[in-house]
């Protein structure tokens, strides 16, 4: 017998057997017709060899077709999304999806507007206001294409950062970006990109000189962009955007981490002093350039002028000083003042290097200090040398005392090793 004809009265004798027990198990007072069985479903022949009742199989239709892509596709990309979701893909692959397609459909209008970050320095020109033109449109179509994203995702999509002509962290600048508010984001990068673009196209019609006009514009664009600035963020968060992207915070951070160490208020203090003391220096006039054919009136107004910046340089350092004096507190501002000496930086390095505890540091410090504060003292400059060298070995050890040798008749603290 074939396999399929034994699956096949395998199959009508089990059909059989359920009939009878559905026949015995009924109620006896039933008198309901026998079920009809449906002739599309299942067939009686007559087979001539066996004299037995073949049975042929239903014919099954598929419910559904084999997937193919073409299934979920569409060009109505919600829709398309929702078939997706329908299928079972995960959320994040749905937006891998869609974000590429969307990132494809715009790079179009966006590549014709990329320049060079350079693109303004490299053609000489006063101001390109076709290169800023462009500029502001790629921003446009960046926030068109954020919006589209939004609606189809609903999610934020970050907008790439511009960077314009001139030289910056602009990596910081994108950092800080992140780490403010969401929903303060978008107004900040904004500001800061047009700052920067207009701050450059300021370079380039003044051509980089330093003049009393450009740096009065130049204030005022820095003026307008803090101010701005203040109505989006808090103090707080305006500080923290600054600790960020300031160059001065960058530069007290290298020059105080060995030095002063200072905790994180102290920190915040000397940057809001020196970030003052900058701001105000700025506001010094310039000092006037003279040309060989300057009458003499010129000149001594020129003199004039150089002294009353000077003396205004000098009051500003003097408030520096006393606010900081101030915020410190009398001992911590002694020891901020300390690890500004070159001296003391020098030791400190020779400390770290060959192992030296603070107190050894201090006290070869102090003893330097005390020889550069003597007038002469009766001795020429090379034999007071030779007597800070010596008396420096029992303090800081022979090796130590030879790294500090090598440092001051070299002046270069590369020399430190043994």
């Amino acid at each position: 017998m074939k396999p399929q004809r034994a699956i096949v009265i395998l199959t009508g004798t089990a059909l059989g057997f359920v009939a009878g027990i559905a026949y015995v198990t009924r109620p006896a007072a039933a008198s309901a017709p026998a079920p009809q069985r449906s002739a599309a479903l299942v067939s009686v022949k007559p087979d001539i060899a066996s004299n037995t009742a073949f049975v042929q199989p239903p014919v099954v239709k598929p419910t559904s077709q084999p997937f193919t892509w073409r299934q979920i596709e569409s060009e109505d990309y919600k829709k398309y999304i929702t078939n997706l979701r329908a299928l079972g893909c995960p959320e994040q692959t749905i937006r891998d999806i869609v974000l590429a397609d969307v990132n494809k459909l715009y790079a179009a209008r966006e590549a014709p507007l990329r320049s060079k970050p350079n693109a303004l320095a490299e053609t000489g020109k006063d101001v390109l206001a076709e290169e800023l033109e462009k500029r502001r449109q790629l921003r446009d179509i960046q926030l068109e294409k954020r919006t589209v994203v939004k609606e189809l995702l609903g999610i934020d999509l970050p907008v790439d950062l511009l960077p314009s002509s001139s030289s910056r962290d602009y990596d910081s600048y994108a950092a800080a970006f992140n780490l403010l508010p969401a929903e303060k984001r978008d107004a900040v990068q904004t500001l800061q990109e047009n700052y920067w673009q207009q701050s450059d196209a300021l370079k380039a019609k003044y051509k980089n000189q330093r003049t009393a006009e450009y740096l009065a514009e130049s204030q005022q664009l820095s003026d307008t962009l803090r101010s701005e600035l203040g109505k989006v963020l808090t103090p707080r968060e305006l500080e923290d955007y600054d600790l960020r992207t300031s160059p001065t915070a960058k530069k007290l951070s290298a020059q105080l981490a060995a030095t002063f160490v200072p905790t994180e208020e102290e920190f915040r203090q000397i940057f809001r002093a020196s970030q003052d003391r900058e701001n105000k220096l700025a506001r010094v006039a310039a000092m006037p350039k003279l040309g060989p054919q300057a009458t003499p009136e010129e000149r001594q107004a020129a003199v004039s002028a150089r002294a009353a910046a000077e003396q205004e340089r000098a009051g500003v350092t003097t408030q520096f000083s006393e606010q900081l004096k101030s915020a410190l507190g009398e001992q911590r501002y002694a020891d901020y003042q300390r690890s500004q000496d070159s001296a003391y930086e020098l030791f400190t390095r020779l400390g770290k290097r060959y192992g030296l505890d603070q107190e050894t540091v201090l006290k070869a410090y102090d003893l330097e200090k005390s020889f550069q504060a003597q007038p002469g003292g009766g001795n020429d400059p090379a034999q007071a040398t030779r007597q800070l060298n010596e008396q420096l070995v029992p303090i800081l050890g022979e090796t130590a005392a030879r790294g500090y040798r090598r440092v001051r008749s070299s002046g270069d603290t590369l020399t430190l090793g043994p």
